[in-house]
C-alpha cells in the first residue's frame, strides 16, 4: 500500500555518522580520581541524586544530537512516500517524462495523407503543450546516433526544432534498450514523478517484463487493415548459352496484405537510367518471382535497383543489386598438357565466348607480368610444384584474383601439402569408386541454383578423398568427404575433370556449377556482394548512396542506409556494393496483449491518461523541520541543565 524510496539513495551511506556523538560520549568522558573527606560526607547523598539527573539529561542530549545528524542525512537523501491511493488533482504535479519516438521504417506507412512518423511528431507537439515550466522532458528515437547528439534533459517544454531532422532508420534500437536508457536519464532528474511514453505504430515489439517507471504506449494511428507490398532479392541471373546475348535481373514481389494487388508497376533502374517497366499482379499473402531482361554491353561494374509502386510504405519498395561483368574474359590455364580434356575445354569456351580467349601457360616459362591481363587463372595437371610456380600463385593471390585448382590422379606430395595448407584439407587416397553427391550448399552463390533433387542421383568417381578442417567452405560433398571446396576467392575441385567415367560431367547441373564458379572467381558473378545493414566495410575512399565521397584511410564504416555504395582503394580500383535492409517490418503484426509491470497500451483518449502519476510526497521538508525542532529542544535542555547547576551551587 505504502512504500518509501530515496531519490538520493547514495547519501544514505553517510548515515553511519550518526554514531559519532555516541563514540565521543563513551571515549571522551574522563572519570576523576575519587577522594573522600570526612568533612564533606554529609553532602554525598545529595550529590548522588544530582548526578542521576545530570546523567539522564546528558543521555537525552546525546539521543537528540544523534537524531539531528540522522534526520539531516535522511533529508539530503530525499525520501519519498509512495502510495497508489493518493488523490489526483486537476493540475498534474511536476513530472519528469521521457518520450521515445519509434523511427523504424514501418513508421513510414502512409495513413490517410500522413505517415505514422508525421502523426507521431504531432502527438509529441500535443504532449509538449500539456507540459509546464516545472516539468522535465527528454526525447529519444530509434536512431542511436541521433540520441547520442540530442538526448538531453530539458526543463519545461521540449524544443520542437529537435524533431526537424528526425527521419526513418533502418537499424532501430530495441524498445528494451530505449526504455532502459530512458529510465537512466530520468533518474538524473531528481523528481519523484516520472513517466515514459512510446509513440509507436503498435507493431509487435519485445518489451521488458519489469519497469521501474510507468511506460505508456501511444499509437500513432489506429489501423484496421494493413496493405503493403515489398520488393526483395533483386539479383542478376546469367544466361548460360551465350553470355553476350541476354541476361536478366530477377526480383521477388511480396504481398503482405490480405487483398489481391493488380497492375503493380515495376521498374528496373540500372547504370543511371530506367531500363524497363512492366505491370504485374500478385495474390494475397503470396510471393511472386519475376524478371527484367537486360543486355550488358560493356565490361565493368553495373548497379541499380528494382522498384515497385506502392503508396502505403515506400521504405521497402526498392531492392538494390550490383555485379561485375567481363564482356571479353581472358582465361589463363597453367598446365603441362598440350591439349585440355573435352569437358574442361568446352567449359572455358562457353564462358569466354571464343577459343582464342583461352591462354595456355607453360609453368617453366611464364611470369607474373605476362599474366597481368588475365581475368582468372586455372591450375590443372602440373606434375611439379616448382618455386617459380609457387611464386606466381602467391603474386596472383596478392592481386585478390581467384584461382581454380582442379585435381588429377597424379597429384604430387608437394601439391598435396601446398593445397592442404591453403584449403585446410587432410589427404587420404585417390578414390576410383562411384560416390553419390549427398550435399549441395544452398547458401553459396555458386551452388545456390543447383536443384536439391539431384542429390543422391549424381555419381562422382576418380576424386581425392580428404578430410576438411573447417578453414574452407564445402560446396559439394558425400557425407564428410568434399568434392568441391572454396576459400574466397579460390576454388578447388577434388575430382579429375579429365576422367571419362565421371557421370557428373555429363549431368546438366555441371555446366551451371562450372559457369557459376568461373563467374565468382573473376568477380564477374551475377550475385550482389553479400553485405547487410549494420555490417562494416573497410576501404580508402567510400562513395555513399547520396553521392558523397568520404576519405576513410582504411578505417571501418558501418552501413546504416540501403543503397549502392562505391568502394575505392588507393590504386583507384572501384567496387560497387549493393546493400539492402531486412524486411521484418514489412508485414504488420499488431500488439494484441501487453504483458509486463507498469506497461499500458493507450487508446484514442491517451491525453487523459498521461501526466497522472503521483508517486506521493517528498519528506525532506518535514525532516528539516524536525531537525530545527530538535535544535530548539536541545537548547532548552542545555539551559535547563545550567539553571539546575546554579541552584545546586547556591545551596
Amino acid at each position: 500500500m505504502f512504500g518509501l524510496s530515496f531519490l538520493n539513495s547514495s547519501v544514505l551511506a553517510v548515515a553511519a555518522a550518526t554514531i559519532i556523538p555516541l563514540l565521543i560520549y563513551l571515549f571522551a568522558k574522563k572519570k576523576p580520581r575519587r577522594v573522600e573527606f570526612s568533612s564533606i560526607r554529609f553532602i554525598l547523598s545529595s550529590q548522588k541524586k544530582q548526578n542521576k539527573r545530570i546523567n539522564l539529561l546528558n543521555i537525552l542530549l546525546l539521543i537528540i544530537r544523534m537524531m539531528i545528524i540522522l534526520f539531516t542525512i535522511l533529508a539530503l537523501a530525499r525520501p519519498t512516500l509512495k502510495s497508489p491511493y493518493l488523490k489526483s488533482s486537476t493540475q498534474h504535479p511536476p513530472t519528469a517524462i521521457a518520450i521515445i519516438l519509434d523511427t523504424s521504417y514501418s513508421m513510414d506507412y502512409l495513413v490517410d495523407t500522413q505517415s505514422n512518423l508525421e502523426k507521431s511528431k504531432e502527438i509529441i507537439s500535443k504532449i509538449n503543450g500539456l507540459l509546464s515550466d516545472q516539468d522535465i522532458v527528454i526525447l529519444l528515437t530509434s536512431d542511436e546516433k541521433w540520441n547520442r547528439l540530442n538526448s538531453n534533459l530539458h526543463f519545461g517544454k521540449l524544443p520542437l526544432k529537435e524533431m526537424e531532422d528526425i527521419g526513418i532508420t533502418y537499424l532501430p534500437t530495441s524498445y528494451i534498450k530505449l526504455i532502459k536508457e530512458a529510465q537512466d536519464k530520468l533518474s538524473q532528474s531528481q523528481m519523484p514523478n516520472r513517466e515514459i511514453y512510446i509513440i509507436t505504430d503498435a507493431q509487435k515489439q519485445e518489451l521488458p517484463a519489469k519497469n521501474e517507471y510507468p511506460v505508456f504506449l501511444i499509437p500513432a494511428s489506429h489501423l484496421e487493415n494493413w496493405s503493403n507490398l515489398s520488393c526483395q532479392n533483386a539479383r542478376p541471373d546469367a544466361q548460360l548459352v551465350n553470355r553476350k546475348i541476354s541476361n536478366a535481373i530477377s526480383f521477388e514481389l511480396v504481398n503482405h496484405s490480405k487483398e489481391i494487388h493488380t497492375d503493380v508497376l515495376c521498374r528496373l533502374y540500372m547504370d543511371g537510367r530506367t531500363i524497363s517497366e512492366k505491370f504485374t499482379d500478385v495474390a494475397s499473402m503470396k510471393k511472386k518471382v519475376d524478371s527484367f531482361p537486360i543486355q550488358v554491353e560493356n565490361t565493368g561494374w553495373h548497379s541499380g535497383y528494382v522498384e515497385i509502386q506502392d503508396e502505403r510504405l515506400p521504405a521497402d519498395n526498392r531492392s538494390y543489386f550490383s555485379f561485375y561483368f567481363d564482356l571479353n574474359p581472358h582465361i589463363g590455364i597453367i598446365t603441362d598438357l598440350k591439349q585440355l580434356p573435352p569437358s574442361l575445354y568446352s567449359m572455358l569456351q562457353i564462358y569466354s565466348g571464343k577459343a582464342t580467349a583461352i591462354e595456355y601457360i607453360n609453368p617453366s616459362q611464364t611470369s607474373i607480368t605476362s599474366m597481368s591481363d588475365l581475368s582468372l587463372l586455372i591450375v590443372y595437371n602440373i606434375k611439379e610444384l616448382t618455386p617459380r610456380v609457387r611464386q606466381l600463385l602467391q603474386n596472383w593471390q596478392q592481386e585478390k584474383k581467384g584461382i581454380l585448382y582442379i585435381a588429377d590422379k597424379t597429384f604430387s606430395p608437394d601439391w598435396q601439402n601446398y593445397l592442404g595448407n591453403e584449403f585446410g584439407l587432410k589427404w587420404n587416397t585417390f578414390n576410383t569408386q562411384n560416390n553419390p553427391v549427398t550435399f549441395i550448399n544452398q547458401y553459396h552463390a555458386v551452388t545456390s541454383l543447383l536443384n536439391r533433387d539431384i542429390e543422391n542421383q549424381i555419381q562422382i568417381t576418380d576424386f581425392w578423398s580428404t578430410k576438411p578442417s573447417g578453414e574452407s567452405i564445402t560446396l559439394l560433398a558425400n557425407g564428410n568427404i568434399p568434392f568441391a571446396v572454396t576459400k574466397y576467392p579460390d576454388f578447388f575441385w577434388l575430382f579429375d575433370i579429365g576422367s571419362i567415367r565421371n557421370s557428373f560431367l555429363l549431368n546438366s547441373s555441371f555446366p551451371v556449377f562450372a559457369y557459376r564458379t568461373l563467374q565468382f572467381m573473376s568477380n564477374s558473378h551475377f550475385q550482389s556482394p553479400a553485405q547487410k545493414l549494420g555490417e562494416s566495410v573497410q576501404t580508402s575512399y567510400l562513395i555513399l548512396p547520396n553521392g558523397s565521397r568520404l576519405e576513410m584511410n582504411n578505417s571501418r564504416y558501418i552501413l546504416a542506409q540501403p543503397g549502392i555504395y562505391g568502394l575505392e582503394d588507393k590504386n583507384g580500383k572501384n567496387t560497387a556494393l549493393a546493400v539492402n535492409h531486412e524486411y521484418d517490418e514489412s508485414s504488420f503484426l499488431p500488439m494484441t496483449t501487453i504483458k509486463g509491470q507498469n506497461l499500458k497500451l493507450l487508446g484514442r483518449n491517451w491525453q487523459d491518461k498521461i501526466l497522472q502519476t503521483r508517486f506521493g510526497y517528498e519528506l525532506w521538508k518535514w525532516l528539516l523541520a524536525a531537525v530545527l525542532l530538535l535544535f530548539v529542544f536541545e537548547m532548552l535542555l542545555v539551559k535547563y541543565g545550567e539553571r539546575k547547576s546554579k541552584e545546586v551551587t547556591s545551596q
